[in-house]
Parts: structure tokens; C-alpha cells; sequence
């Protein structure tokens, strides 16, 4: 996979060309309209297929699956257009895997309320490890709502993700409601009803298990909070089921407001199996304008998680949506409209407008002015920024994500989670030469030309390294505008035989983040140098004759072309 950002003039025929894919495939990807409509400034994602079937006559997804050893879910992560759906045509093209394979896997959650589009919950569900339908509320006798959820649970068990309940201190007016949540914690009458009502409704709808979000908890209810989720979590576990909770995002143990002082880390923690942690929404409806979830707000609560809560234990709580404010802004007046990201992109398209990039929040947003004159300004999530985040699950080393939610559509979060699997819960630290990817490999040698064939040009097999390609000045420019970062990862110069090396120090995850996120035009080379994270995209063959993904690769052999 890669992350291409539309540039003036482009269209979906000539970045497919660039890149030598199907531009169906990279319409049908990324949602493109008809027309083929493009902004300035949108992310696109590509992926290179490695195995394409065409379909034949009577054949199925189950057939097709069992013939290639695979499975139906994974041919529906494959196949976005499939749309989770099992409706195939003769000749139709099957993409069986891409040279991004998967080599580790991340629990992935999804919230959905009940009434959501079936067709849009079946393309979602199969990149979900859990689904969670919104919500089941607790009325003011300490009893269940009712969740009318008999479609999620199907559709769910249908595409292979299991469901979880989800427990509020949601009303029937559909608010969070603080004297419920006190009802609950204090009266213990109350709290056994409602325990052995959780207890029942989760073995009786087949419930993997609980998911807790009990908002707005005064301080002097953390202490009663913690030991409620015990109970449940001790009722829970000899009937197989797990017990998790939400967290808002703090940043510290006695960061006040209702908001925050009623989740006590350390104590909510201890007593379930996982957290979510609310990692959005620095951008809100009655808010200024600024990014749903900017990177630096999201690592602050981050740092502070991980320094009293297990990171294994740990969901990151990622944004499926964004806002777009009418100006000016007026504190108590302005009100923001949610949107989904993929309405974010039309609007631009629709005004002309070009998306732009904020690489402190690491977030798009843009201005447009509507047909009334009004002036707004929008954010919203793209794969860049859908990258960044998912991308600090393995530098924590989180357990998996969450998503807040599945109500509103936008391919590019399913296509960038698909492709990140390989290397969520692949640390980058430090390899030794001999052991580098072939992406890493590549790159250099088309950034350089030929460059195991001249002895007078540095070779750099590395996640970057400008200081030792700086070695040869003529490359120097093409190399600055790549992209890749200041440090020096495991290089050898021809020049200095001696001078093989491991990284002084390992490449950090934000530079890897940099260096992954576009596929870029260096000017040296007809064809794009691939960034394929950890891949098996071999041109021209390994420096040393290395086993890739579990081929043997000689000098010149080519299992595919860029």
C-alpha cells in the first residue's frame, strides 16, 4: 500500500498509470465518483495486488477461498468491491493477496447504532475483530433498555466478527445521565438487578462480552465505579466472556472536570480485561475549529496511559467522521455539523477547493464558501492521518483499536487498517543488513539507478539515511525530496567497506510514519519506487539472495515490477 495525494492536473487514468494498477481498482478503493472527480490535495490509496483470480462459472467466494487456502473474510478485505456481499460475475478479477502480507493481526473493535444502512455495515464488518451495537441504557429502576440489535448480531456473525455488549448510563432521552450512574454505583439493590440482567442478556444473545461506558462520573465515584466493573468482571468470567470500559482522555491523575475525574486509570484498569481509551473529539460540535483527534493532544493522553494502565490493555480510541464549522466562530453560538470523511472530500470537490495538510495534527482540513456566501472550515480524517494513528498501536504497544463509529462511510479507513496489519505488531527496531526488506532495497536502487552495478555511488539500504547518500552529491537532491528521514538506518558505503552498520539509534516510529505515508516522485527514476512497508515487492532481485516472504530471491530475478 501506499498513500498518493491528488496534485493539479491528475486524474484517476494517469496516477493509476504511474503506478501500474487497474484504475477501476483504484476508483472502486477509494470511492471515486462516476464523473472521477478529484480534489487537489485528497488521498488516494493504492494497493498492488500480488495474486489476481478471474472468476469462472459456478464458482463461489467459499470455493474460490478453499482453493487458494484462504478464507471468505479475507477475500472480502481484499476485495472492497465486494462490499462484504457474495454476489460474483464470470471474469470477474478476485485479488487474492497483495505483496503487503500480513504478518501479525490487531484486535479491532467498531460502534454502530442499530439503525445503521445493512449495506454499509457489511463492507466494515470484515476488517472487525468485534462489533458493538449503540447502546443498552439503564432505566431509573437499575433494569436494561431495550436494544432492538437482532440485525447487528446477524450481520455480524454472518462476516465472522464477534459481537459485544455495549452498557451506557444512557436514558431514555439518549443522554448520559450522572444520577443514573450514581443510582447504579451507590443502591446495591439496584446494581444486582442490574448485573444479573447484563449476565443474562449476554448469555442469551451470545455476547462475547461487556463493554462499560459510564460518562461524566463525579470523583467521589471512581472508588464505587472500580468496584462495580469487578463484580461484573467476576460474574462475567466463569461464564467465558471478557469485561471492558472506556476512558476519557487524560492526561494526567487529577485532571478535573465531570468529564474526567469519575475514571480512575489505574483502578478501571485492574479491574477489566481492556480499556478504550477516547482518544477524539478535541474538535466537537460546540467547540472552535481544530482536527476531531490532532496527533500531539492524542500522545499526551497516550504517555500518560501507559504509565499506570498496561499497554497491552489498551484500545486506541480512533475518529470515523469529522466537522465542518460555518464562520465565524462564536464560543456558545457556532454550532459544527458532523460529517463523514468521505462527505468532507465531495464538499471539496464540489467548491474546487484543495485539501490541505496539517503535519503538527497530522489531520486534512480546508475552507470553502457556500452558495449563501457563508464561509466554513472543515476537518476530517484521511489515509494519512488514518495512518498516523494506527501506526502508534504498535509503538505503545497497544492491544488493538477502536472505532467511534461505523455510522458514516469511508473506504480509506478499511483499506489503510487491511494493508497496516503487516506491520501493526512488527516492531521497527533495528535489523541487521542481511535481514532489510526489499521495499528498503528497492527504493535505493531506483533512487540511485544501478546501484549495486556502480561501485562510485554510496549504497543505502535503509528506512533512510540522507546523511550517507549525502556521500554521493548528485543523488542528494533526488533523496531530500523523498521524504525519508535524518537518521542514518543501515547503511554501507562502497567507498568505506568498513563501515557496515546498525542504526546509531532505532528509526523512530514518527519517522517511519513519514517515511511510509506517499509513494514519491524522486525524478530519477520512469517508474515509482515502491513503499511497501515491510513487503515482497522484488525488482530486481535481493542484494544477497535473501528469502522473501518465504521465496527464495536471487540477483536479477523479478517477482514483480513496479
Amino acid at each position: 500500500m501506499t498513500i498518493h495525494v491528488v496534485q493539479a492536473g491528475e486524474t484517476i487514468g494517469s496516477i493509476a498509470a504511474y503506478y501500474g494498477v487497474n484504475p477501476t481498482q483504484v476508483a472502486t478503493d477509494n470511492t471515486v465518483p462516476a464523473s472521477g472527480a478529484l480534489a487537489v490535495g485528497q488521498t488516494l490509496v493504492i494497493r498492488f495486488p500480488r495474486q489476481v483470480h478471474a472468476v469462472q462459472q459456478g464458482e463461489t467466494l467459499s470455493s474460490i477461498a478453499a482453493y487458494y487456502g484462504t478464507t471468505v473474510r479475507q477475500l472480502w478485505r481484499n476485495n472492497w468491491s465486494l462490499r462484504g456481499g457474495e454476489s460474483l460475475s464470470p471474469g470477474q478479477p478476485l485479488v487474492i493477496s497483495y505483496f503487503e502480507e500480513k504478518l501479525g493481526t490487531a484486535v479491532t473493535n467498531g460502534y454502530a447504532y442499530p439503525y445503521i444502512e445493512p449495506e454499509l455495515l457489511a463492507e466494515q464488518l470484515p476488517y472487525l475483530t468485534y462489533l458493538a451495537p449503540f447502546t443498552y441504557g439503564i432505566n431509573a429502576s437499575g433494569g436494561l433498555l431495550p436494544l432492538n440489535d437482532d440485525t447487528l448480531l446477524s450481520a455480524a456473525r454472518l462476516r465472522g466478527t464477534a459481537p459485544v455488549m455495549h452498557l451506557s448510563t444512557l436514558t431514555e432521552s439518549g443522554q448520559f445521565d450522572t444520577q443514573r450512574a450514581e443510582l447504579v454505583l451507590t443502591d446495591m439493590e439496584v446494581q444486582d438487578r442490574l448485573v444479573s440482567e447484563v449476565i443474562q442478556t449476554t448469555l442469551r444473545r451470545g455476547y462475547a462480552g461487556v463493554d462499560v461506558d459510564f460518562e461524566f462520573l463525579p470523583g467521589q465515584l471512581a472508588a464505587a465505579y472500580a468496584a462495580f466493573l469487578d463484580r461484573l468482571r467476576r460474574r462475567l468470567q466463569p461464564q467465558g466472556r471478557f469485561l471492558w470500559a472506556a476512558l476519557a482522555p487524560k492526561t494526567s491523575a487529577g485532571q478535573p472536570g465531570l468529564l474526567y475525574e469519575g475514571h480512575d486509570y489505574a483502578a478501571v484498569a485492574a479491574a477489566t480485561d481492556a480499556v478504550l481509551l477516547m482518544t477524539y473529539e478535541w474538535g466537537y460540535t460546540y467547540g472552535p475549529p481544530m482536527a476531531v483527534a490532532p496527533l500531539p493532544n492524542v500522545r499526551a493522553v497516550l504517555d500518560y496511559a501507559v504509565t499506570t494502565i498496561p499497554s497491552e490493555k489498551i484500545f486506541l480510541g480512533i475518529p470515523n467522521y469529522g466537522y465542518d464549522w460555518p464562520l465565524p466562530f462564536v464560543q456558545g453560538t457556532t454550532r459544527a455539523q458532523s460529517i463523514s470523511n468521505q462527505r468532507a472530500i465531495e464538499l471539496a470537490v464540489q467548491y474546487q477547493i484543495a485539501i490541505q495538510y496539517d503535519e503538527t495534527a497530522q489531520s486534512p482540513y480546508f475552507h470553502y464558501t457556500d452558495h449563501a456566501g457563508v464561509v466554513h472550515e472543515v476537518w476530517f480524517e484521511d489515509a494519512r492521518s488514518m495512518d498516523a494513528k494506527l501506526r502508534l498501536i504498535a509503538e505503545y504497544g497497544f492491544k488493538g483499536a477502536g472505532f467511534w463509529n461505523l455510522m458514516r462511510p469511508f473506504s480509506q479507513t478499511w483499506l489503510v487498517l487491511g494493508s497496516l496489519k503487516a506491520s501493526l505488531f512488527y516492531a521497527e527496531k533495528s535489523f541487521h543488513i542481511r535481514n532489510l526488506s526489499m521495499s528498503d532495497y528497492l527504493r535505493c536502487k531506483l533512487l540511485h539507478k544501478a546501484i549495486l552495478s556502480s561501485p562510485s555511488s554510496a549504497s543505502c539500504f535503509s528506512r533512510g539515511s540522507k546523511a550517507v547518500i549525502s556521500e554521493n552529491q548528485d543523488l542528494s537532491p533526488s533523496f531530500s525530496r523523498s521524504g525519508f528521514s535524518q537518521e542514518a538506518c543501515m547503511c554501507q558505503s562502497p567507498k568505506q567497506p568498513s563501515r557496515n552498520h546498525a542504526c546509531q539509534s532505532p528509526c523512530s516510529q514518527r519517522d517511519s510514519q513519514q517515511n511510509r505515508q506517499i509513494i514519491e516522485r524522486s525524478g530519477v527514476a520512469q517508474r515509482p519506487y515502491c513503499r511497501c512497508h515491510l513487503a515482497a515487492v522484488v525488482c530486481g532481485g535481493s542484494p544477497d539472495g535473501n528469502t522473501v516472504d518465504g521465496k527464495s530471491s536471487s540477483p536479477g530475478q523479478k517477482h514483480h515490477h513496479c
